[in-house]
């Protein structure tokens, strides 16, 4: 049994960078604002952009952020999610799909109805090693059709 978890050093980078996106989200507003004083239009629409673009990226980084303490442990019985002190074990049969979006170096594991059971970034220790474990188990065939 392997465990994959974020190192302290990383999840402390995620979480300043995660603090940092909304102050720099609201500055970049506050100069929308400023620039709307001053009726320059192409300033505002793209100070607004800006601004939303991080305020987004800042909801996202939130709906994410109970990945960063995730501990991921792959075993015969399935997967194993270690985060905090709950324990949860996703059994093979549970588990649906895996996506890999390479360019983002993000791979979700979907279960058996098509939800996001756990979204895994590179950022994970040894993440090459989980990626091939886990497509490796999925891909093996269960006892069941190795019987027919």
């Amino acid at each position: 049994m392997s465990l994959y978890v974020y190192s302290k050093t990383k999840q402390a980078v995620l979480y300043l960078l995660l603090a940092c996106l909304p102050v720099v989200g609201l500055l970049c507003f506050y100069l929308a604002l400023n620039m709307w004083e001053a009726a320059q239009w192409f300033w505002v629409g793209l100070w607004g952009m800006i601004s939303a673009i991080f305020l987004g990226c800042f909801f996202v980084g939130l709906r994410m952020r109970s990945f960063i303490h995730t501990g991921i442990a792959v075993t015969e019985e399935g997967l194993h999610l270690h985060q905090g002190a709950a324990k949860q074990l996703h059994p093979w049969s549970e588990v649906g799909a895996v996506k890999s979006w390479p360019w983002i170096q993000l791979l979700v594991v979907f279960d058996a109805k098509g939800r996001v059971l756990l979204p895994v970034d590179h950022m994970l220790t040894n993440f090459p090693a989980f990626k091939q474990a886990l497509e490796e188990r999925l891909t093996k065939p269960t006892v069941a059709s190795e019987v027919l």
